[in-house]
């Protein structure tokens, strides 16, 4: 395994490199910490034809806004990115070790977790095909392009506070 230096900590880790954490990492940059982003390259939206919500970027593919937000990095020398699924982290004394899966270990004084979620569908025949074409997991999120359009609600994470309700047809945000 390859372990970083004491002079290589990082005054922060962050695990995830989708809009959170890349905005976190712009962040710590312009205050001059020296921040370590890694991120496994598996955002949830990967399959999403757009995203919505960020200014100036309404529509964006989320490709191309990941894209945009690592390039404005390249401003701040001390902000890297580190390719790799983190495996494993833990907190070694007052600092933290985050291993990833190729092995290569790295030390900071904070750990920011940015991951997101990850969406367990459930076993339909041919339901992951039209995840994200036509089976959206949000209808805040994708309800004005269906809008007027019949649909279902799936909610799909054991957790989700959605859960209390059942899957039904519903028309999506009706615009009159």
């Amino acid at each position: 395994m390859n372990v970083n230096s004491q002079t290589d900590v990082f005054d922060v880790i962050i695990v995830g490199g989708g809009p959170a954490g890349l905005t976190a990492a712009l962040m710590l940059g312009r205050a001059c910490k020296r921040v370590l982003v890694c991120d496994a390259g598996k955002p949830r939206n990967q399959v999403a034809h757009a995203a919505h919500g960020f200014f100036s970027r309404d529509g964006i593919s989320p490709a191309q806004l990941l894209q945009i937000g690592r390039e404005q990095l390249h401003s701040y020398d001390d902000v890297e990115i580190q390719v790799g699924e983190v495996v494993d982290a833990q907190k070694l004394g007052d600092r933290f070790q985050v291993t990833l899966s190729d092995g290569n270990q790295f030390v900071g004084r904070k750990l920011l977790l940015a991951t997101g979620m990850k969406d367990s569908l459930p076993a339909i025949d041919g339901f992951a095909k039209l995840w994200g074409s036509s089976i959206f997991h949000c209808p805040y999120c994708h309800g004005w392009e269906v809008r007027d359009q019949p649909g279902i609600t799936v909610p799909i994470r054991e957790n989700s506070t959605l859960r209390k309700f059942q899957v039904r047809e519903t028309t999506i945000f009706r615009s009159n």
